[in-house]
């Protein structure tokens, strides 16, 4: 499952469907653009150089929302900016969100009716047909705080939710502070030269936090 479809399903009311007031900026265009090229760091495809980022390499789709986002940026066949490369996104994927939900609707995750609170107007309401998969964002997240996951996809989640603000309204206070010091690691760590081993890893988080500041100026 996608990273920001696991952030669209932790911000849902599990009964009623509707955005969490608290949650709502994981429903956001821009957080739901930003996590999808999160996607393509976490597989070491973008490039950071010089306050811009480079798609480096073309590998199988595995999504085809990634796919679309990976093919708009190879059009561009330059250097973009993060601000850049979301805006793109946006604009060569739209409807991120409604496709996103229908998806999961799709496959049996939400319940697929999508009805709204007020019969033709007010927003699609989701509801979850199990917590499992909601619940799976929020132990990522722990998992990342603890220190007892520390792949490139839980460090694309903990810098989201830390660059969004979302830390403090998903996670116990305890929690979300420890994620806040794991990132703050991470982003100190970016400030010295990896051994050749973790050189790609470290390239794939400049990426980013160069994403995930786009959030928190937003």
């Amino acid at each position: 499952m996608l990273l920001a479809e696991l952030f669209l399903l932790s911000a849902l009311d599990p009964m009623h469907g509707s955005v969490r007031p608290n949650c709502a900026a994981s429903h956001q265009p821009r957080f739901i653009a930003t996590a999808l090229l999160m996607e393509l760091a976490v597989c070491r495809e973008l490039k950071h150089s010089r306050g811009k980022l480079l798609l480096d390499h073309d590998l199988p789709s595995f999504h085809i929302l990634v796919d679309q986002a990976r093919a708009a940026l190879k059009r561009a066949q330059r250097a973009l900016t993060p601000a850049e490369a979301i805006v793109l996104t946006l604009h060569n994927v739209p409807h991120l969100r409604s496709t996103m939900l229908n998806g999961l609707a799709g496959r049996g995750v939400l319940h697929g009716d999508g009805r709204r609170r007020y019969w033709l107007f007010g927003p699609r309401r989701y509801p979850l047909r199990s917590k499992q998969a909601s619940n799976e964002c929020l132990q990522l997240l722990e998992n990342a705080a603890r220190g007892s996951d520390t792949s490139l996809r839980a460090n694309a989640a903990a810098i989201l939710a830390i660059s969004s603000g979302l830390a403090t309204n998903l996670l116990k206070a305890a929690d979300a502070n420890l994620l806040r010091l794991r990132v703050k690691s991470l982003r100190k760590a970016q400030g010295h030269e990896p051994d050749k081993d973790h050189a790609a890893d470290a390239e794939a988080v400049a990426v980013m936090f160069a994403l995930g500041n786009q959030l928190t100026i937003g």
